[in-house]
């Protein structure tokens, strides 16, 4: 039996809804979830494989749970190849006009790729797409009207990005509506080392060519590692970014690591605005998730070892506390509803008993 509870922070505009929901098929175990910005709940459920857990029996099943409580059942009548469900490489992303694209691994003629299976809400097959190698990255765009991209490192200096979208409500049919590279400046003085990928609101997309590269931040620090944790986007300032910073600290032949945390704010067009470091009574813990709120301030999750249990914070945009709430032992996962045109954020966790 599943219990679920939507919960919104109190400075927010406040709602509370819970409602319980008992499974009607015997042994499917919860793989994953997918929380739309309108409110519903996308829930990925499957039979394990009892002869090995690290595998799953090849057929899909998912929950579609509305705010009201209404449930949409999606039971697909397709048998998934050996290599997407032992071990478990699948996966599934929401699209546009009420479509979904299970993205799975399987091989063609000895080469194993990503492929995307289109279905429909009414549990019928569309089509199916090339979406490249298995080390493929793909995103949905923030508004869901203009697609999702796929994107490949090849680690030697070089980004291919690919555009699709669904054109034509009727069919469902996916075409690509652009694609290109991007490239390390200079690759004789620079080196790519890895990409960060996040999601634009602008319209962006809607050129379908790539942009020359803008230099948003630089050091002459010596960095172990530069991590980018998360980007959002703000409508008063433009991207927010959470970076961790790694470097060593010698001090009279002794040594430590250390990591700090900076906010890193700049424009569309990649014009620099500030970079900020981010007080350490936020990230003080290892076991913390720093989230940039897309009307100022953040949401700051942490967790405690060996528990589920929970903690969340709202803090301005100077890191002072506004609100908080926490998460008891009793619940094993969680989504969050964020909604780009409201200031809106709901944190919905979900307990098993």
């Amino acid at each position: 039996m599943y219990h679920f509870k939507i919960h919104q922070p109190k400075i927010l505009h406040h709602l509370k809804i819970s409602y319980i929901y008992e499974e009607h098929i015997e042994g499917l175990k919860r793989y994953s979830t997918y929380a739309l910005s309108e409110g519903t709940l996308m829930i990925w459920i499957a039979f394990e494989n009892e002869e090995d857990p690290s595998c799953m029996l090849p057929y899909f099943h998912l929950q579609l749970i509305e705010r009201t409580g209404r449930i949409t059942y999606i039971d697909l009548n397709y048998t998934f190849p050996l290599k997407a469900v032992c071990s478990i490489n699948i996966t599934f992303k929401p699209l546009n006009y009420n479509y979904i694209m299970i993205i799975y691994v399987k091989s063609n003629n000895g080469v194993k790729g990503k492929y995307g299976l289109i279905i429909n809400y009414d549990s019928e097959i569309i089509s199916e797409i090339y979406l490249g190698s298995i080390n493929e990255y793909i995103m949905n765009s923030i508004i869901s009207e203009k697609g999702f991209i796929h994107i490949e490192d090849d680690k030697k200096g070089i980004v291919t990005w690919h555009l699709h979208n669904i054109l034509d409500t009727t069919t469902g049919k996916v075409e690509e509506l652009g694609s290109g590279e991007f490239h390390a400046p200079n690759l004789l003085s620079y080196t790519l080392v890895d990409s960060f990928n996040f999601g634009l609101i602008d319209g962006g997309e809607e050129t379908y060519t790539s942009t020359t590269p803008s230099l948003v931040y630089q050091t002459t620090t010596k960095l172990n590692s530069i991590i980018f944790k998360s980007c959002s986007y703000n409508n008063s300032v433009g991207y927010i970014c959470i970076v961790s910073l790694n470097n060593t600290i010698t001090n009279k032949n002794q040594s430590r690591t250390e990591v700090n945390y900076y906010k890193l704010e700049f424009l569309t067009t990649g014009a620099f605005i500030q970079f900020d470091v981010i007080p350490e009574e936020i990230s003080n813990t290892d076991k913390f998730d720093l989230l940039s709120l897309i009307y100022g301030g953040f949401l700051v999750k942490k967790y405690y070892t060996n528990t589920t249990a929970m903690d969340f914070y709202i803090l301005d945009n100077n890191g002072n506390y506004k609100s908080e709430g926490s998460f008891g032992p009793e619940f094993v996962h969680y989504n969050m509803f964020i909604n780009i045109f409201l200031s809106e954020v709901a944190m919905n966790p979900i307990f098993y008993t």
